[in-house]
């Protein structure tokens, strides 16, 4: 049957209907997935269970609150916690809203991979033992968090209002934090196969990081200094950085800046001198728990920086103005108003495996010292014991600079101070000197240890003010070479100095006072030498060549320009010498010298040195004092040692004289030597011309009295003429005395006891001396002239008159006996003259004579005894 138009057309709407049938069945089977996804997904995401199951693996832990999710794999979660921590690394994110990226695939395989995660209201990130907590944002990618894998290809955080913790004590390290950093961590096993930090972990780790922050500088910097034991900074100020981590390491232009009004340096001295291997046992702990032995306080600002010229070093200092330093247990500070700066470097290196700084160095200028004797210390350990050198008062001003190594420090130090007091001890004796000093320290190398210190090329000037002078004495001394050791606690070294000192008197602690030893002058001083504990060593030599040099010896000062030299030439003889080519000399008393001389030597010896060095006393020195040409001007000035009153007296002319003395402890022995030519003297208001010659030996000398033995002295007349009215009488004349059994005592006026052993050309002179009768009478002078006359006397001469006893003068025909005293201008006592059979005598009363012609040698005899019944 043919097919009709209407059934033609009837059949493509049902195939028609076919098709929505099938696509209303897909639409309702995809809304059926999605409606159960987003009820699975919200189950899942809500109910805590996909949490646990993610936490199953190992190490990690994450929760949350609330989340939703709008496809597989993302999820948007409130209240998130995700951590991981295998024991070693601990690694944790808090955030109030995320959201977050999981691959499924690898949490299929137990690992947890996060795709992306972004989280905003941070509360909480931390890294190992610190944590940051703020208001911030903080979004990573492609991150693998597994107990063998961590890596994180890109992350950024920007953190405002935040502050650092410490976990372990809960410590702020900083606050009000404002950061914005990028980081990146290449793929790493965060441990080693012993379950400890794997150390490659630094160089997987590059991050740029700009912050400002309050921090304090012991949190920021310690970390850096914390292998110097006796350092430390801190005070909390405001934090500024700029950070670039490439691998690790710090790239150029890196730097973290801290201003703050109260910077904090502490230095433990005990800790300069302690071994590396009690590093851990000195390490700083905190600001608090170990006092330093200095502090110093003021506003600074602190710098760890890694610049553009130097980008393999990464250096650190701290500047510091108006610092006040203070010593533990000391009242007062140690110095005030310093501008400070310290300085250290290290080699910019993996942040793991950065190395303890090299090297130290300490800046400062502007410091003022209140009380000079906190320096005290420092000086002491490389003193003998007791010390000869205590600062007793004064202030200083100083500046310098000094580089500290883990084993010494060099430098140089400049300390000037007005009214230094002193003490400079020698034995029992102090000298105390007060001073201007300028002390210029080179210590080019000093182990902390004190077991060695160099200080050559130190200078030290001080400055004397005298009363007595117009100007100020001004010294300078520069220590050439200055090495010295400590070596089984005692103090050893050597020394090459050189100077200009304005003061020798420092010498005369050494020096025999008993023997009236003193030098006193200025001039350019040398020495070389060692010494060991209290004990110079051989050699040890020191020259002076002063200009004026003075010298005191027994009563009189020698002056002049001279050298003078002292040497230790084993460990027991040390030896002083003087000399003085052209001086003047005066005694003590006198105001200005009298006489001239040349060729002055002076030499103290010892052979018992190192006795002279605890108590110098004068049996351990022997001097000899030489002064071989001495011219005297005007010898009238040696009439001091006659008494006044005898009648004896020097009335013009000059004189030359010369002398050796030997002191040996407290006795002397030598010669004294005086000739004078065509001197003038006057005797019993006779005036005598003539050349004299006077010779003293003295020997058993006792220097404290002065008092010598005089034997074999003698005193020599030679060409004496009298002279009177009528010119020269009895030119020619000549007469020796020659003293045995004497006793001198050196003083002004003289005290000599001696028998005397005369010699006389003739008796003519002495007899016009005393008899009046004999000048006017040519007839009775002619024949009591008698040629070669000897004889002796005991002779006595004090402090008021002169006395010549038991007088026998014998010659020819002539016999003269007499008793005489000289004093108060007169001439008292008795003469008996017998020439052939005429006898004569003669008593003298206040220079009267009194001729006694009936029996003269019994009334001599008699007038003799009487005289001894009134002694």
């Amino acid at each position: 049957m043919p097919t009709t138009t209407t059934d033609k057309k009837a059949a493509p709407p049902s195939a028609k209907n076919r098709f929505p049938r099938w696509l209303a069945i897909t639409l309702v089977l995809i809304l059926g997935l999605v409606a159960l996804w987003f009820a699975g997904s919200y189950w899942l995401l809500n109910s805590q269970w996909l949490p646990k199951r993610i936490s199953q693996i190992e190490g990690v832990e994450v929760r949350w609150d609330q989340g939703s999710s709008h496809h597989p794999g993302r999820w948007e979660v409130k209240g998130l916690s995700l951590s991981r921590d295998d024991g070693t690394l601990a690694l944790s994110v808090d955030a109030e809203r995320a959201t977050l990226e999981l691959s499924l695939l690898a949490l299929l395989r137990g690992e947890m991979h996060i795709d992306a995660l972004e989280a905003n209201g941070i509360r909480k990130l931390r890294l190992g033992d610190i944590s940051l907590q703020g208001d911030g944002r903080l979004s990573f990618s492609q991150t693998t968090l597994s107990r063998d894998t961590l890596t994180i290809p890109h992350a950024e955080l920007d953190l405002t209002q935040g502050r650092v913790l410490r976990e372990s004590d809960g410590a702020v390290l900083a606050r009000d934090i404002h950061l914005n950093a990028s980081a990146t961590l290449d793929p790493v096993m965060p441990t080693t196969a012993d379950g400890t930090l794997n150390p490659d972990l630094a160089a997987a780790l590059s991050a740029d990081t700009e912050l400002s922050a309050h921090a304090d500088a012991w949190d920021v910097f310690m970390p850096y200094i914390e292998a110097l034991p006796w350092l430390a900074v801190s005070g909390r100020g405001k934090l500024k950085g700029t950070i670039t981590l490439t691998h690790g390491q710090l790239d150029a232009g890196s730097q973290l800046i801290l201003n703050t009004p109260a910077l904090t340096l502490n230095v433990d001295e005990a800790a300069l001198s302690t071994s590396s291997d009690a590093t851990e046992t000195t390490a700083w702990v905190s600001p608090e728990r170990r006092p330093a032995v200095h502090t110093a306080r003021g506003d600074g600002t602190i710098t760890l920086r890694v610049s553009d010229d130097t980008p393999d070093t990464l250096s650190l200092s701290a500047r510091l103005n108006g610092v006040t330093v203070h010593q533990s247990l000391a009242e007062t500070p140690y110095a005030t108003d310093t501008q400070l700066r310290l300085t250290t470097s290290l080699d910019n290196r993996r942040l793991d495996r950065l190395q303890a700084p090299e090297q130290v160095t300490l800046h400062w200028q502007d410091a003022t010292l209140p009380d000079m004797t906190v320096l005290q210390p420092y000086v002491a350990p490389f003193l003998p014991e007791p010390t000869p050198l205590r600062l007793v008062s004064g202030q200083a001003e100083s500046h310098g600079q000094l580089t500290l190594t883990p084993t010494s420090l060099s430098g140089d130090v400049s300390l000037a101070g007005n009214r230094w007091v002193t003490d400079w001890h020698a034995g029992e004796h102090v000298h105390r000197l007060t001073s201007d000093m300028l002390l210029d320290l080179a210590i080019r190398d000093a182990a902390l240890d004190a077991s060695h210190l160099d200080l050559s090329g130190s200078q030290l000037r001080w400055q004397v003010a005298d009363a007595n002078r117009e100007r100020s004495l001004t010294s300078t001394l520069t220590l050439h070479e200055g090495r010295f050791q400590l070596e089984d606690g005692e103090p050893r070294g050597q020394f090459s100095l050189s100077g200009r000192v304005e003061r020798l008197g420092f010498l005369n602690a050494f020096l025999p006072a008993a023997h009236g030893l003193a030098i006193s002058g200025e001039g350019q001083l040398f020495a070389q030498g060692g010494f060991h504990g209290r004990q110079l060593t051989v050699p040890t030599r020191l020259r002076v060549d002063a200009n004026p040099l003075s010298v005191d010896f027994l009563d009189y000062q020698a002056s002049g320009r001279g050298e003078l030299t002292a040497q230790l030439d084993s460990p027991e003889q040390a030896q002083l010498t003087l000399g003085i080519p052209r001086f003047s000399l005066k005694r003590q008393d006198e105001d200005r010298p009298h006489v001239e001389g040349r060729h002055l030597a002076l030499t103290t010896h010892t052979d018992t040195f190192s006795a002279v060095m605890d108590d110098p006393q004068p049996e351990h020195f022997t001097t000899r004092i030489s002064l071989p040409i001495i011219d005297v001007p005007d010898i009238t000035r040696y009439n001091t040692y006659f008494p006044e009153g005898v009648g004896i007296a020097l009335l013009d002319g000059n004189a030359s004289l010369e002398s050796e003395l030997t002191l040996r402890g407290l006795h002397g022995q030598g010669d004294v030597t005086l000739r004078a030519f065509g001197a003038e003297l006057s005797l019993m208001k006779q005036r005598l011309r003539g050349d004299m010659h006077m010779h003293l030996t003295l020997s058993e000398g006792n220097i404290d009295a002065m008092r010598f033995t005089a034997d074999d002295s003698f005193l020599r007349l030679e060409n004496v003429s009298r002279l009177s009215a009528e010119g020269h009488q009895d030119a020619g004349w000549w007469a020796q005395l020659n003293m045995s059994d004497a006793a001198l005592m050196w003083d002004t006026p003289i005290d000599l006891s001696a028998h005397l052993a005369l010699q006389l050309r003739d008796s003519g002179l002495l007899a016009r001396l005393f008899l009046a009768r004999a000048r006017e009478n040519d007839w009775l002078g002619r024949m009591l002239n008698v040629l070669d006359m000897t004889g002796d006397a005991q002779l006595r001469l004090n402090g008021d008159q002169l006395t010549l006893s038991d007088l026998t003068l014998s010659g020819g025909p002539l016999l003269v006996l007499a008793d005489l005293t000289l004093a108060d201008q007169r001439a008292s006592g008795a003469l008996y003259a017998r020439l052939g059979r005429l006898g004569l005598g003669v008593a003298l009363d206040d220079n009267e004579p009194t001729l006694q012609v009936i029996q003269p040698r019994r009334w001599f005899d008699r007038w003799r005894q009487q005289q001894s019944l009134l002694r």
